[in-house]
This record gives structure tokens, C-alpha cells and sequence, in this order.
């Protein structure tokens, strides 16, 4: 077995591209419906509230898929610190620049407090990539196939006791370990892809749509004749079903043989994580959170609610495209302070400095 912390060079996968994209739409959709779900439950006609709760459940799985993509690429790889080094260069890049841009147009005074702690998703996917190299040094002592099944019942007993067991604090998918158990997972599917016969594509997409449905569908048939609402085990990254959705559409794409996409999907794909900086910055968040308010009150207004989804959608990809406009001036920025050439510097420092 070649030795799992190699610097082999692989060939893009164009799948993950795709997976990056769609996991921050689901992003930006998620965040744009979780704090009007109570708005749609009075304005909307009961129809249109179960199709709004479908496609809401859905896109709990948008971090599954972000975290199973790094455990996928990253399995076999060391972490290159100078990409490292040029994320976080972006987190400052963003939360600074917003500050200096949004703060003085809406007259609110700068502010230094909360910068970077804001994102919770940066920090916990921080402290994933540092100790990445023990994991994968981990994965390699054991065979493939025991590893695999070991992996699997260890992230579904984690996923199990996660979704099920109430300890306010610790059974949250926001958390370090939940990370982990989501990367292993990616990791081993990316090991073990030649060995394993994954099912088709059609099935796999069926079941990644089709789990989360019948969960929605189970909620509610608990809340008619128990009187239980079981919709917040299933609206939770950590969720058994979310899971199992996660991997399957995450197996749908990441397997499948997709040539090389046209140039702007590609940029889309690498300017998803300034999507999601761009719109969960500190000034611009509570300006996100007013715009949705009002997209899903007027869309409620219409077809009895079923206009909200589309009105959603359409207003992810405005700030998606927003987002790619930031990352441009972001690249332009960081070419004239030639920062990639200066991060590939200081990160092959700290990595001869590690192993010497």
C-alpha cells in the first residue's frame, strides 16, 4: 500500500468542483430560510410549508459535503500550509475589508470586536486541517478493508448518539469531533474507490433526495398522532439520515467520470469559500438576514407560498455572484501583494521546519 502522507499528484476531479458549488448554494439557502421558517408556517399554504420543509432539510448536508470533499482530497496528501496561509489571509481579507466598506455606507463605527471568531465553520475547519497529518498517519497503519468498516460503524455510532442523545454543548455538527468522523469517512471512500462497487448514479442521487423526504415525512406523521415534533433531530448536520444523504450525493459526483468544465464554473467552484465569508461577514450578516426576511415575506405572498423556493434561489445566485465579484478583487489584491508567492515561501519554511 503506498504510504498515505505521499505528495502524489492527482488528477483534478471535476466532481468536487461540482459538490463545492452546490454545498454553498445549499449554504446561502439554509441561511437565507432558518430564521423566517416561522414566517412560512402563517403565511403559506400547507402544500407549499411541506414543500418549503423539504427543501429546507435538504440543504442541512451542505457541510457534510464540504468536509467529505477535504477528507477525500486530502487523503494520501500532506495539507499544503501555503493554501492554508491563503485561507486565512482571506478570512482577514474579508472581515477587515467589509468593515472598512460596509460599516462607513450603512454609518455604523468600525469596529474590531468578533473579527474571524464570527465564522465557526473557519475555526473548526482550522483545527481539522492542523491535524490532518495524524489522521491520515492513522488511516495508514490500518488495512483498507478493516479500516473501512472500522471508519463506518465508528461514524455511525458517533452520528447515532449525536442525533439522538440530548447533551446541550456536546451533540452539535458544529463541533471538532463531528469533523473528524466526516473526514475519515471522505478519506476512506477515496482509499478504498478502487476496491469498492459503489451503486449507480440515479440510485445514489434517489437515495441522497429520498432519505431526507421520508425523514420530513416521519416528523410529521410523529407530530399528527404523538403530538412529538421530531423536525430538530432531523434538521442537524450530524443527523443519521442527513448522513447517509450526505455520502450518497457526495458518491454521486465524486465518482462520476465529468470532463472539464467551462472556466466560469471553475472559478465558481474556488470562489465558493468567499461565498460564504462575503455573507456571513460580521456588518454584512444582519444585512443578509433583513434582505431574506423580505424575500421570503414578498415570495410568501404569491401561489400561496409556493414562489418562496424559487425567490430563494434566485436569490442565492445573486449572492453568489456577489461573492465571485469579492474574490476577483480579492485575487487582484493578493497579486499585487504577490501574497501567493510570499504564503508558498513561509509555508515551505514551516513544513521543513516540522520535518526536520
Amino acid at each position: 500500500m503506498e504510504h498515505i502522507l505521499s505528495n502524489k499528484v492527482m488528477s483534478r476531479n471535476h466532481g468536487i468542483d461540482i459538490i463545492r458549488i452546490v454545498a454553498m448554494c445549499m449554504v446561502v439557502a439554509m441561511h437565507t430560510m432558518m430564521h423566517n421558517m416561522d414566517a412560512i408556517r402563517l403565511s403559506c399554504s400547507p402544500g407549499a410549508r411541506i414543500m418549503i420543509r423539504f427543501f429546507y432539510v435538504e440543504t442541512f448536508i451542505c457541510v457534510n459535503l464540504f468536509i467529505l470533499s477535504t477528507g477525500w482530497l486530502y487523503a494520501g496528501r500532506m495539507p499544503k500550509f501555503n493554501r492554508i496561509l491563503e485561507l486565512a489571509s482571506s478570512v482577514l481579507f474579508f472581515d477587515i475589508g467589509t468593515r472598512l466598506v460596509v460599516c462607513p455606507a450603512l454609518g455604523r463605527p468600525f469596529s474590531w470586536s468578533r473579527l474571524i471568531s464570527e465564522h465557526w465553520f473557519v475555526n473548526v475547519y482550522f483545527a481539522l486541517i492542523l491535524i490532518v497529518p495524524f489522521l491520515n498517519g492513522g488511516l495508514a497503519e490500518l488495512n483498507r478493508g478493516f479500516g473501512m468498516r472500522l471508519v463506518r460503524r465508528l461514524v455511525l455510532l458517533v452520528s447515532l448518539f449525536y442525533g439522538i442523545v440530548p447533551i446541550p454543548g456536546v451533540n452539535t455538527g458544529r463541533s471538532l469531533g463531528w469533523f473528524v468522523c466526516l473526514y475519515l469517512t471522505g478519506a476512506q471512500l477515496r482509499l478504498s474507490k478502487d476496491s469498492m462497487v459503489f451503486p449507480t448514479r440515479h440510485f445514489l442521487l434517489s437515495l441522497a433526495t429520498g432519505l431526507p423526504i421520508l425523514a420530513v415525512f416521519l416528523a410529521m406523521v410523529a407530530m399528527r398522532f404523538a403530538g412529538t415534533p421530531l423536525y430538530g433531530m432531523v434538521e442537524q448536520y450530524q443527523s443519521p439520515v442527513l448522513y447517509l444523504s450526505s455520502i450518497s450525493f457526495f458518491l454521486a459526483l465524486s465518482t462520476a467520470d465529468i470532463p472539464k468544465p467551462p472556466l466560469l464554473i471553475r472559478f465558481a467552484s474556488s470562489a465558493s469559500f468567499s461565498v460564504y465569508l462575503v455573507h456571513t461577514a460580521y456588518p454584512i450578516r444582519p444585512l443578509f438576514d433583513s434582505c431574506s426576511e423580505r424575500l421570503v415575506e414578498w415570495s410568501s405572498s404569491f401561489g400561496s407560498g409556493y414562489a418562496v423556493v424559487p425567490a430563494v434561489l434566485c436569490g442565492v445566485l445573486a449572492v453568489y455572484a456577489i461573492g465571485m465579484t469579492a474574490d476577483a478583487f480579492r485575487l487582484l489584491f493578493f497579486r499585487f501583494l504577490r501574497l501567493e508567492s510570499r504564503c508558498k515561501t513561509f509555508g515551505n519554511w514551516i513544513l521543513a521546519s516540522i520535518c526536520r
